[in-house]
Formats: C-alpha cells, structure tokens, sequence
C-alpha cells in the first residue's frame, strides 16, 4: 500500500511536468521504489530442521558422568527428547514419545480422566511440552494388529476420531492444556503405506508417518535389508507431498537407530553417517519443513558400548546428535552455555 501510494503521487507529479528528463528521473526512482520494497525473496534454508533424541538407557550415563561442557552444542540445540525422563538434560523441555494401542478395535476408552494415550500426555505436559506421539498398533508385541495385513502396526480408520475426541474432551475438562497434539503413524515397512488405498486413507487421517530404521536383525546390511532404499525414498516423498484431512501438511519422521559399534564383526567406520548419506544420495529429503531427523539410541546387543558422549567424540551418541543437527542446518555455530543443570 505504501508503495502504490507514493507511485500515485509521483504519477501525478509527471503530469504537471512534461520535461524528459525529469520523467526518467522520476520513472528510474519508481522503479527502485517497487524493487526495493517489495517481497524478500526466501532462502532454501529459512527454517531450523528438527532432531529428536531417544536416550533411553543412557540416560543416567549423561547425568553421572558428563557435565554441559561436554555436549554445549547438542544441549543448546537438539529439538525432541523422548520422555519428560530425559528433561534438565538439554535446553528443550519438549517431548516426543511413542505410544501403543493396546486394545481391539471399538475397544477405545473413552473417558478422559481414564484413557491410557491422555493418561501419557498429561504425564508428558507435567513441567514441559510435547509435539505429539508415534502412534502404533505394535503387533510386534503382543498388541492386537491393525487392518493391513502387510504393516500390522497402521490403526483401524475407527481409531483416529475416537482418539482425537478424547483428547479433545481431556483439554475441554482441563485435564490436557492443548488438543493438537501431533499423531504419526509409526510404520514397520518402508512404503506399502503409500500403495495400499485403505492405508493411504488411513494416514491421510493422521498427521504424518514414522519410519524406524536401524542397524540390527532384520535392517542389516542395508543393501539386503528389509528396508529397501528406494522404497523409503518413495514413501518420504508421498507424504511430504499430501495434507491431511484438516489440510495441514503432513510430517515424515526418520526414526534412525540403534546403530552398529566398534564391539560388532561388521561395523566399519562411519556407519551412521554412510547410511544416511546412501539414502540422501538415492532421494530421501534432506531438508524440508515438514522432515523431522529422530535418534533411536538405547544400548542393543554389540552397540551398548557406542559411548554417550561428549560430543567431541565423533563416534558416541552425542557425537552422532551434533553431527546430525550440523548437516541439515549448514552454518549453525555452536553456542556454547554457562547454565547448570
């Protein structure tokens, strides 16, 4: 408006004054007026990419031994933690768990004061935040399976509006503070998700999917694995390009980890770093807005002696965390802290 406003007078200027050279002059400063004080042109980058940090059993390992001076960078920056469990430990008080269902389907609990994944969040909401909960109906474990029978851990069509309600009907008795919290999909195959119709549905109710990759069993090696590189590329780029149901984009969480140490036969050298540089390099979105990076890291098998940290150890947990966080924001300094836990 400012602009159009000034360009009217100036117009009006002209009129009244027939001179050639005082209509280019004025023309040449028009001109620079609507460069200079139109829209900013947006960087690639414009925005912080996310990392969460599943610490699990290294918890107390980070609270015995190693002080803020030892992981300033990672404390100052990571973004998730896994539960209130590890808060006091970084700067972020918000949390990021997972959550199984444990009932059949129409089964749902539907009292607020009683309801197992309100249950969680209230817990969660105690002296922090959350973003939201990877969501599974984790056969894997016992639980009773979801309605695709290739990836047994997508929930019953049934399960979105009857969760999202109790939720709801929690923040409306004060039982909860906030009633968007963030519900992902956890998934256990890389993209029958996105080529099953029913399952399309599914997700599109929800508001993102988890993929949970890692180096052991079933995951190894990663060019014979269960998790097909190109596959994990495919179901990356289809939700990254979707919305959901209320219109809001929808999210896609690389849940990397455990990961291989120097104690497994078949580790080699920067095997957390060469495995995601595999799936940047076939496709899987490095930055986006909608990607968020989260580090499984609990002790397994051969890799429970990966140290936790500090982070100036490339090869330990924390080492990992500052590495991951550096690459998707180029030119992040480190911002070394003072406070104490």
């Amino acid at each position: 408006m400012l602009v159009e406003s000034y360009a009217t007078l100036i117009l009006f200027i002209m009129k009244r004054n027939t001179s050639g050279f005082f209509t280019a002059l004025i023309s040449i400063i028009l001109a620079f007026m609507v460069v200079g004080c139109g829209p900013k042109q947006k960087t690639e980058n414009n925005f912080k990419m996310r990392v969460g940090l599943r610490l699990a059993g290294y918890r107390e390992d980070v609270r015995k031994n190693l002080s803020l001076s030892d992981y300033p960078f990672c404390y100052q920056n990571l973004d998730y933690l896994y539960d209130r469990g590890a808060r006091g430990l970084f700067k972020t008080i918000t949390t990021y768990p997972e959550f199984y269902i444990s009932w059949e389907e129409g089964e749902t609990d539907t009292n607020p004061k009683t309801n197992p994944l309100v249950q969680l969040l209230a817990n969660e909401e105690a002296k922090g935040e959350i973003y939201g909960v990877n969501i599974a109906r984790e056969a894997m474990l016992g639980h009773p399976a979801g309605p695709i029978s290739e990836d047994r851990r997508i929930l019953y069509e049934s399960d979105v509006p009857v969760l999202r309600k109790v939720i709801a009907d929690a923040y409306e008795q004060g039982i909860l503070k906030r009633k968007d919290y963030k519900l992902i999909q956890m998934l256990e195959e890389d993209n029958i998700f996105c080529n099953n119709e029913r399952a399309k549905n599914i997700v599109k109710m929800l508001d993102g999917v988890a993929l949970e990759v890692h180096h052991f069993n079933v995951h190894w090696p990663l060019d014979k694995g269960k998790i097909k590189i190109k596959d994990v590329v495919e179901g990356a780029n289809w939700t990254l390009n979707q919305v959901n149901e209320n219109g809001d984009s929808l999210e896609y969480v690389f849940y990397y980890g455990p990961f291989k140490g120097k104690d497994c036969e078949d580790y080699y050298p920067n095997v957390f770093q060469d495995w995601l540089y595999q799936f940047w390099a076939a496709g899987l979105p490095k930055i986006h807005p909608h990607m968020i990076y989260h580090i499984n890291a609990f002790p397994h098998a051969c890799g429970s002696s990966i140290p936790v940290g500090p982070e100036s150890d490339p090869n330990s947990i924390l080492g990992y965390t500052k590495w991951l966080i550096q690459e998707l924001n180029p030119g992040m300094e480190q911002n070394n802290t003072k406070q104490e836990r």
